[in-house]
């Protein structure tokens, strides 16, 4: 148990002397066991041994219950009794159910001794699966009664997590199972709750509870039982993951769009999702006119895995979108039940679990719309079962709050969270020192797309939590340059700036839905080269960044990442479309070509064909590369084809500037 030394449990010195002697005469047969079963596999395997078995294998079989009695740990003792069961009575089933049932029972024996001992748990699980693929007929009351015998164990220590893993695999075989004539879901229910009431700091019971049906009735009951939790402990994390829980993620919507946008200029639809998706590009498609499918290709952006935050529909040239009508979306779900590959997951009754089965479910996403626009609350949720599409209508669909979507339980409402912002204050003007209560309160306030008290909230985080005050004030950034871009639009000319904040890496997905930025300026932070990997996902329209006093030291990876900018792959036509990257200061080299020059010239180029305005680098290492360059002479002409350009350095306050500048182009 938790806090408790084994050695606490002999009260009495009559008592450890027994333990003792019974030690001394256990490891003697423990020893026996040992060399017993290390002679017979010097001459022959286990498995032979159990095929054939003799007297002398069913001594050993009693010999391990004598050992298990003194030490359930010793795992070689179960395998013994695994493998002897399997091999000796697989031909006759009535008996091997009743063996698997005494198995059961030996493990409650043991239990009782050693509640915490994996060997244990794990032959107790090999048991009742067993039970379970071979279709016991009394299966069901076999797994209640599992269900109580975890439950009764809680009562001793309601945090053992074996017993709780354990619980998980009855609980994924009773739905399988399915029973019709027993509620096994309110009975646990039931039985969570009464441990929660008497420990509102059982972290484990609160999870479990979120992993069972929920009964929409009872959302007013759990918030005042919350509610009384945090007047008891307003700093138990346990009882705020289930608030969060109830409020924001209790069966909302697993997937849905978030944010759309149509680019005139490349006829392309970017698609921003809650979460990274697996599209089914070949089910997914705008229609028009409700059935005429519209022609064009999906791109997603990250192309390593075909799972991505943003998926872009180009549309085909020749099409015409007057007509638009809806926007069907087939999404795989990728994410695999825990249960699902487990090597103990039953085939029950001989169906086996195909790949959908196992977590690769299908939804689909229908929307109107209308021209180029997209109506996201227009949202239709299906779901495909039994290999047919089931509207579903058991999640709520999001809300729109600000330029953005959120989704929430679908029996909360904004009055819930006001009701609920209410109780936040009365407990904050009672004791305004607790974190909890402060962060909730600001995610809250984000769903009501308020920003009373924001940069309050911020400022008292950042003093009661002190190792994480950086990232407080980043957040608190962040909320003042999103609430600048609230009412910005694409044709604004959007700046943000996030300089100075010793960041050590950048969410670009911070800046969503505005991912028309023009300007972004990351002066002074920490980012180095892979802090730019995402950002070709976000930011479309960029044209100006300043990365200057970063830890970049990889310029060609930098580039490469910004290269892939859907404005600046134009670069081919020769239009200046990214005007400026400042990578002052930067500790920037080209790795693995420290030495080549032609190496580097080939670099500069590459840099000139990506960017053709300019690329300010003062104060960085590779400044040296383009002097040397800069001396080649005519031969630099041939070296990078038919363009050429010209490198300016002059000295300002006795620095090196160097910056690349287009010419012009040599046909």
């Amino acid at each position: 148990m938790h806090g408790l030394k084994s050695d606490d449990f002999y009260k009495t010195s009559e008592e450890r002397e027994t333990f003792e002697r019974n030690l001394e005469k256990g490891f003697k047969i423990l020893d026996f066991f040992v060399d017993y079963s290390s002679k017979l596999e010097a001459t022959t395997t286990f498995n032979s041994i159990v095929n054939q078995v003799c007297d002398s294998d069913k001594k050993m079989f009693d010999l391990s219950s004598v050992i298990i009695e003194f030490m359930p740990e010793f795992t070689p003792a179960w395998n013994y009794r695994k493998k002897f069961i399997q091999k000796n009575e697989s031909n006759d089933q009535n008996k091997l159910l009743e063996s698997l049932k005494n198995e059961r029972t030996s493990t409650y024996t043991s239990l009782k001794k050693s509640p915490k001992s994996y060997s244990v748990w794990h032959h107790r699980l090999w048991s009742i699966t067993s039970l379970f693929n071979l279709e016991d007929p009394n299966i069901l009351d076999l797994l209640l009664e599992e269900v109580k015998l975890c439950f009764k164990l809680f009562t001793f220590d309601a945090r053992n997590f074996h017993c709780w893993n354990y619980f998980n695999f009855i609980k994924h075989y009773l739905n399988l199972l399915k029973p019709e004539s027993i509620d096994w879901r309110k009975l646990a229910s039931e039985q969570i709750l009464n441990l929660i009431n008497v420990n509102f700091s059982n972290y484990s019971a609160w999870f479990q509870r979120t992993n069972l049906p929920y009964q929409k009735h009872t959302l007013a009951d759990d918030l005042e039982l919350l509610k009384q939790a945090i007047y008891t402990d307003p700093e138990d994390r346990s009882i705020w993951h289930y608030h969060d829980w109830l409020l924001f993620k209790r069966n909302t919507l697993p997937t849905y769009l978030c944010y759309v946008n149509y680019m005139e200029e490349c006829k392309t639809f970017n698609l921003y999702f809650n979460d990274n998706v697996r599209l089914d590009t070949d089910s997914s498609t705008f229609y028009k006119n409700e059935s005429v499918k519209l022609k064009g290709t999906w791109k997603p952006t990250k192309l390593n895995l075909g799972i991505s935050l943003l998926w872009s529909f180009v549309v085909s040239s020749d099409e015409d979108l007057r007509g638009l009508a809806k926007l069907e979306l087939v999404i795989l779900n990728t994410r695999i039940e825990y249960y699902s590959l487990l090597l103990t997951n039953p085939n029950f009754f001989n169906k086996k679990v195909d790949s959908e089965e196992s977590g690769f479910s299908r939804i689909k996403l229908v929307y109107f719309t209308q021209k180029t626009e997209v109506d996201l609350e227009s949202l239709k949720f299906y779901e495909e079962q039994d290999r047919e599409w089931l509207e579903n209508d058991k999640v709520s669909k999001p809300v729109k709050v600000g330029n953005e979507l959120l989704s929430m339980a679908p029996d909360v409402t904004l009055d819930t969270l006001r009701n609920q912002l209410t109780v936040i204050d009365e407990l904050i003007s009672l004791d305004s020192e607790r974190k909890y209560l402060l962060l909730t309160k600001l995610k809250i306030l984000k769903y009501l797309d308020e920003d009373k008290d924001v940069d309050i909230l911020f400022e008292k985080l950042t003093v009661l939590d002190p190792l994480r005050k950086d990232y407080y004030r980043y957040m608190l950034k962040v909320h003042k340059e999103r609430s600048k871009l609230k009412n910005c639009n694409l044709n604004d000319q959007i700046k943000v700036d996030f300089g100075d904040l010793s960041l050590s890496r950048f969410d670009f997905r911070t800046l969503l839905p505005f991912f028309g930025v023009r300007e972004l300026n990351l002066r002074g932070n920490k980012l180095t080269s892979k802090s730019l990997s995402d950002i070709s996902s976000f930011l479309l329209l960029l044209e100006a960044l300043d990365l200057s006093y970063n830890n970049i030291d990889d310029l060609e990876s930098a580039l490469y990442s910004l290269g892939s900018l859907k404005r600046l792959k134009r670069f081919i036509k020769f239009i200046s479309l990214f005007i400026r990257l400042n990578l002052s200061g930067n500790p920037l080299k080209v790795l693995g070509h420290e030495t080549k020059l032609q190496s580097h010239i080939e670099l500069v180029y590459l840099i000139y064909q990506i960017f053709s305005s300019q690329i300010v680098v003062t104060d960085t290492p590779i400044s040296e590369i383009f002097t040397k360059i800069l001396h080649i002479g005519t031969d630099r002409q041939c070296l990078l084809g038919s363009h050429e350009f010209i490198l300016e350095f002059n000295h300002e306050d006795s620095k090196n500037h160097a910056v690349l500048k287009k010419l012009k182009n040599r046909h």
